[in-house]
């Protein structure tokens, strides 16, 4: 080997040497920034976990939580009368409730919007109707605008809901609902504090017109947070408000 060749092998192999040098120190470069990387995601992870705690995580509704949801929605109608005893209410089967089963008495109760003659200040209705089975008032609240009502005589005999009441509602929250058999969600837009109505949320990606039961995934678990009406579904109650209305009723130690 000639003195030129010998020295281009030279300059070579110290050329391949600090490729090399560079390169190891580029891969042990770029592992310590994907381990640095874990480390700070985990800390932003603990740190959300930690300072939001209602933040809850979403997963499409399974088949069974679909139908467990839709079939637990019934309608409710009511008749009343004035103190002259002439008609004042109308029959209306377009409310929709949800069902809630006292485990222990096996007793059904049946969550939905005010009565309408009860909106209207009137008389108790004569008759109340959970399909084509007698419900009586157990509470009413005319500033949440919702009535819990007992199925007379009927111990489990109704498909209700199973699960609980959210802990608690947020702006930008993730719910889901059952829309013809598929699962839905919407968004949780704006909070609003209304001196006579007290505070509501505005919800987004809701079908007018439908009647609906929502929820959220918490623990791992579909939890309720509020009905939609048709008529009026681009709002909810915050959870606040349904957990306290549900307070001193026989669902309580269930619901809450």
């Amino acid at each position: 080997m000639s003195p030129e060749e010998k020295k281009n092998l030279h300059y070579t192999l110290g050329a391949l040497g600090l490729t090399a040098l560079v390169g190891g120190a580029m891969v042990k470069y770029d592992q310590e920034i994907y381990d640095a990387g874990k480390k700070l995601m985990g800390l932003v992870h603990r740190s959300v976990g930690s300072a939001a705690p209602h933040i809850k995580s979403t997963r499409p509704l399974t088949s069974a939580e679909l139908l467990n949801i839709s079939s637990s929605l019934v309608k409710v109608s009511e008749r009343g009368l004035r103190y002259d005893g002439e008609l004042s209410c109308f029959t209306l089967d377009s409310r929709e409730g949800i069902t809630f089963l006292d485990t222990q008495t096996k007793e059904i109760y049946v969550l939905t919007r005010e009565l309408f003659c009860l909106s209207l200040h009137l008389p108790l209705p004569q008759e109340i109707k959970v399909g084509t089975l007698t419900a009586k008032i157990e509470k009413n609240d005319h500033k949440l605008d919702l009535t819990l009502l007992k199925v007379e005589r009927c111990y489990n005999c109704l498909p209700h809901f199973n699960g609980k009441i959210a802990s608690s509602t947020s702006v930008g929250e993730t719910f889901l609902y059952n829309n013809h058999g598929t699962s839905a969600t919407g968004h949780i837009t704006h909070k609003n504090f209304g001196l006579l109505t007290g505070t509501k949320y505005d919800l987004t990606n809701v079908l007018t017109g439908e009647d609906i039961a929502a929820v959220v995934i918490e623990d791992g678990k579909p939890h309720f947070i509020g009905l939609l009406m048709g008529y009026d579904g681009g709002s909810i109650h915050s959870v606040e408000s349904l957990r306290s209305f549900i307070k001193g009723t026989p669902l309580e130690d269930e619901l809450l």
